[in-house]
């Protein structure tokens, strides 16, 4: 309980020398904080606004397991595609796998984000972005296998078609006989057709993975306040002064130290 009143003292005597010590130096104490404040607010006028978007591509080339390990991948790395080490870094790209949830659907949705310096770049990076996704060679793998199966059925469904087309050149006589339905291969062929355009579709999708939403198209742009560089400044400031009050203090004292020697 002695010791109390003793530390109180201690206290107060530290925080007098530390006002007598800004008292002392009152053009630093004022011109320091000024010198970071005025920083701040430089900076916030030479800093430009960022611009975040998201891009939305769907693929059935690649399972949820896939997407994931390889947008993992994409999202450590230092470069992508055609874009330099620099641009890469500044991209800020986070991604999110969304199942369809359609047991008939089998693609795969992959949200990416992004966050830029330049509205210009986001083009680049959806490129850039694509061409990673097309290049993969589980991608490539799918890919060839999906071509062979839809060709192997265009081929048969135009073979289908043919034989179709040849009788109906004997059609006449046939459904005279009443050995067959006109309407009812009419039907069976448009069935064909419809099949055989969605197939060929599938086929032209294979090429690419399907963007569905582009950066460009919804972006937002960002900067933090004034206030915050303003305050950043002025902290950065004030512990320029603190560090600065502590080695004139050491300087001093040790000034002190060096004549209480020689004496």
């Amino acid at each position: 309980m002695e010791n109390s009143p003793r530390k109180e003292i201690d206290i107060l005597e530290l925080l007098a020398r530390f006002y007598r010590a800004l008292k002392k130096n009152l053009i630093y104490t004022i011109l320091f904080p000024l010198l970071g404040l005025a920083a701040g607010l430089i900076l916030y006028a030479i800093s430009k606004e960022k611009v975040s978007s998201e891009m939305l591509v769907a693929t059935d080339l690649m399972n949820v397991a896939e997407s994931t390990f390889w947008m993992e991948q994409l999202e450590k790395s230092d470069t992508l595609p055609g874009l330099s080490v620099a641009q890469g870094k500044i991209s800020r790209l986070r991604y999110e796998i969304i199942p369809s949830g359609d047991p008939n659907n089998h693609k795969t949705f992959i949200k990416i984000s992004a966050r830029v310096s330049d509205n210009q770049f986001l083009g680049e990076l959806e490129k850039s972005i694509v061409s990673f996704i097309n290049q993969l060679d589980v991608v490539v793998n799918h890919r060839k296998q999906q071509e062979i199966y839809h060709r192997e059925m265009i081929s048969q469904i135009d073979a289908e078609l043919e034989a179709m087309n040849q009788l109906k050149q004997g059609m006449t006589n046939a459904s005279k006989a009443g050995l067959m339905n006109p309407a009812d291969l009419f039907v069976k062929s448009v069935e064909l057709k419809e099949l055989k355009l969605k197939h060929q579709m599938l086929l032209d999708e294979q090429k690419s993975v399907e963007i569905i939403k582009h950066f460009s198209e919804v972006t937002k742009t960002y900067r933090l306040p004034y206030t915050v560089f303003g305050l950043a400044g002025l902290l950065a400031g004030t512990i320029v002064l603190l560090v600065f009050l502590a080695i004139s203090g050491f300087l001093n004292y040790y000034q002190r130290f060096e004549k209480s020697f020689e004496a």
